[in-house]
Parts: structure tokens; sequence; C-alpha cells
């Protein structure tokens, strides 16, 4: 059977982003009310996609009842079907459960001493408005005061770097250096007020004397207004296998600037009592791409953004007024993700991501021939699209258009039940008075015997629709074998 490529890509596509919206009604939506609604966002099982898969089935048979025309073909569904199944679990339980807050551990935990061995490519950030700005001496951004001087480092991996140097024996001696940056509303205007960044830097510190210490302030316009101490350290260099040059990453996560900011953001570095400390490599880079992730966006109407402010706009998300227009859908696929940010965490872990299916996708084709010619395994799971698809096209109209498992009455009458049943769970988890319909009875206490009770301990017998589903499709042999195995199993606790 031809099946169009094109067709299959723009559709699977299609059904993945709408499996996205779905996963987010639920998890967000459902999540502020009940638990079970944030089990959508972070579940293994591909329930989301057949939401979306179902409404792409019913289009489909609509256009073939009232036009004549077909959508998909039965085998490009099935392509469609396989694309959604594969990417469901990684937008679930692989995106929300894994991979956000895997990236976003060590920047929120400032963790630097392991945050700077990582790639920055794997997690999401704005770009470094301070890169290479240190080695810039008398620049226009970098004031100097005190016993600050440039030196020429020579590096361990070969390379040489002008750095700043801060050298004084006086223990009441003070000297600093400050970077001026640009600050405003807007990502055009260096620093965006209102939204947290990463401030931290290199540094490397020797002779320091028992009242000395180096440290990183923050101070914003002209008149040089105290915000906040960045950092202070006593500790001295150390040379390790991971620090060959003796510099520890020093700083702290989630400055966030004031809106009442007019001018410019002021970091100092610097140094008081005696000793000698280098600074190099700072970075002072935006995290609302991560911070985002986990409190959401606020959003506000497009009228009443135009009556704010400019210094009270920063950070909102604005929803134009008629999203049924050109800005209206390029605000609902594009604006609640920072994707200049994320564009680089996404390419490389994605790249990552097609290896291993790479390799996946090589192993099933080099065991298909054993598993399915020799061994003549059904692929049991295999066998429920196509069940509802259809295997082969019927001669007549009518079955072509409705394959067999649709007109099964056993299950649309188990359908049925299963609904209800399921219906009914789910009001109780919304209010409290409809009866719990929740199928989980604890072994133990139907057993008085010790032996079996340690047998059982922890042992549930708890039904689940989608499970009971799942096991419809199973042979009776496999059944059998996964439910003695199990007990074989827990009969170890009879002796021990």
């Amino acid at each position: 059977m031809n099946v169009s490529v094109p067709r299959v890509l723009v559709f699977s596509l299609l059904t993945i982003l709408l499996t996205g919206v779905f996963i987010e009604l639920g998890g967000v939506l459902m999540g502020t009310v009940s638990e079970t609604g944030r089990e959508l966002g972070s579940s293994a099982l591909a329930v989301p996609v057949f939401w979306s898969f179902l409404l792409l089935i019913f289009i489909c048979a609509l256009l073939k009842v009232l036009v004549r025309f077909e959508l998909l073909t039965r085998a490009e569904l099935l392509c469609v079907l396989f694309a959604g199944l594969l990417a469901s679990p990684i937008m679930t339980v692989g995106f929300w459960r894994y991979f956000v807050p895997a990236v976003a551990t060590f920047p929120r935990a400032a963790d630097f001493e392991i945050l700077d061995t990582i790639n920055p490519n794997l997690w999401p950030h704005g770009p470094n408005l301070t890169d290479g700005i240190l080695g810039q001496s008398g620049g226009p951004e970098v004031e100097a005061e005190g016993s600050v001087r440039w030196e020429t480092l020579s590096l361990s991996d070969g390379r040489f770097e002008q750095a700043p140097v801060i050298e004084q024996a006086s223990e009441t001696a003070v000297s600093h250096l400050r970077v001026r940056l640009p600050a405003g509303h807007s990502s055009e205007g260096g620093v965006i007020l209102g939204q947290p960044y990463l401030l931290s830097v290199l540094a490397r510190a020797e002779g320091l004397g028992p009242e000395s210490y180096y440290y990183c302030r923050v101070y914003y316009d002209t008149d040089a207004h105290f915000l906040q101490d960045a950092f202070t350290s006593a500790e001295e260099a150390e040379r390790t296998y991971a620090r060959p040059d003796g510099f520890r990453r020093v700083g702290t996560y989630g400055v966030v600037l004031p809106k009442t900011v007019e001018d410019s953001v002021i970091l100092e570095l610097g140094l008081k009592g005696a000793g000698r400390v280098v600074f190099r490599d700072l970075h002072f880079m935006n995290v609302e791409a991560i911070e985002s992730s986990f409190r959401g966006r606020v959003v506000i109407s497009e009228e009443d953004f135009a009556q704010l402010p400019e210094r009270e706009r920063a950070g909102l998300l604005v929803e134009p007024d008629r999203l049924l227009s050109f800005a209206g859908m390029r605000y609902l696929l594009l604006a609640y993700i920072p994707w200049r940010d994320w564009l680089r965490p996404i390419s490389t872990w994605g790249a990552f991501l097609v290896l291993v299916l790479t390799a996946t996708f090589s192993i099933a084709v080099i065991m298909r021939r054993e598993w399915v010619d020799n061994q003549r395994l059904p692929l049991p799971f295999a066998q429920i699209p196509l069940y509802f698809l259809g295997s082969k096209r019927k001669k007549t109209d009518r079955e072509r258009f409705l394959p067999e498992g649709w007109r099964n009455r056993f299950m649309w009458a188990g359908f049925a039940v299963t609904f209800i049943w399921c219906l009914l769970r789910g009001a109780h988890d919304l209010n409290a008075v409809i009866p719990n319909l929740d199928i989980n009875l604890r072994l133990n206490a139907y057993i008085s015997n010790p032996y079996l009770q340690r047998m059982f301990a922890g042992c549930n017998l708890e039904v689940l629709a989608l499970y009971l589903g799942l096991a419809m499709f199973l042979e009776v042999n496999v059944l059998m074998s996964l439910v003695v195995g199990f007990f074989l199993f827990r009969a170890q606790y009879l002796v021990g």
C-alpha cells in the first residue's frame, strides 16, 4: 500500500502538537484541582496521544461520509499513530519529569562546581552579557579602583588570556573593578528588568590574610544604589584534576533587578584585605527560561498592556485581542516558550535522542527476523491499532470505512461500562461527596496466616481500566505466566 511521506509527516506533527496541548491542559488545568491531572504530564504511558488521534480519525471519517474524500489511508494513519506513540512518552515523562529537573537542578541550586563542568548548551539560558568583558583592560564598560592591573595568564590548555588581578599587602586595603551593563525593559536593552539572572565568575585567590575576603556586589544606576551581595568568599585556590589552574566558580542564582532601575546595572568584583585574587570568565545570563518552566508566565491582554507604564511591562506575555489572526496564531504557537533560550539545549539533546532512537530501531530490525519470522511472535500490543484501523482493505465501501473493531458490540459494551466507571472516579476527585468507586484491596486484610501475610505484604488487588484493556489483547498463557511468576517471586518471603 502506498504511503505519502509528506502527508504522514504533516499530520504526525499536527497530532504531536495537539497531544502537547492535551498534556498542558491536563497537567496544568486539571492539576490545579486534582493530583490525577498532574500525572498526565509525567506518565510514561502514551494516553494523551490517543485523544488527538481519535479526533483525527473522527475528522477522516467525517470527510469520508460527507464528501467521499479519503484524508489519510489506513497505512498512513498507522504511521501517524506510531509517530505519536513515540513522541508522547518523550513529551511527558521524558520532558517534564526528567529533562526539565535535570537541566535546572544545578543552576537553581547554584552548584557552580558541577555546573562549571557541564557544557552550557545542555541547559537553557540567555546570552552571556559579560562574555569576554574582563579581558578588555581600559574598556568603557570596566572601571578599576585601587590595586587592579591586567596580566596575561597561561592556562593549562595552552591558551593565553588577559585577566584582572587585585594584589595588595594591607589588611585594610580595598580594591575593586566595576562592570557596567545597560538595563532596559526588553531584550534590546541589555539586562531585562524584573527577570532572574545567574551571576558567576572564576576566581583564584592566593595568600589571603586572616581577615581578607573577595566578593561580588550588585549595584544599579549612576548613583550606585546597593542591591545585594552576590557572594563573599575567603577560600583560596586549590589545583585539582577538574580545576588544573586553581580557579573555582563562585556566584549566585536568581538575581532580579528591580523595575525601578533607570540607567544601568553595576557588577563589582573586589578584594578586602591582604592577598591576591584573579578574576576571569564572568557570567551574567538570563535564566527566565528555567524559572518560567516551573512557575509559568504572567499573561495580560493587549488593551491592559497598553495602559501600563514602560517599567511595569517587563516579563509580561501579551495576549492579542483577536486570537483568530496571524498574531493570535503566532501567540498560541510561539509566545509561551522562550525559543531563543531553548534552541541550543533542544538541538543538543535532540541530536543525542536521534542517535538513541536510531540505535533502538537498528536493534529492532536485527531482532525482527528471529522473533517475527522464526518465533512467530504475534506482537500483541501491535494488534490494538490494527484492530481499530483494519489490517486489510475490504471490498465494500461500508467495510472499508468502518473496520471490524468499531463494529464489535462487546467492545462498545466494555467501553460504555469502563467510561462510566472512570467518569465517576474522576468526578470523585473533583467532589468528595460522589462515592469513590476505586477498586484497591489490601490482600493482608483478609489473611490471618502470619507466613502468608509476610508473603503478601504490600500487595494490593487493584483494577485499572487501562491495564485491563491492554490485558484483553494478551494471550492467556502470557498473562498467567506474569501472574504465576509474580507469586513465585513473592513466595520467597514464606521462608525468610
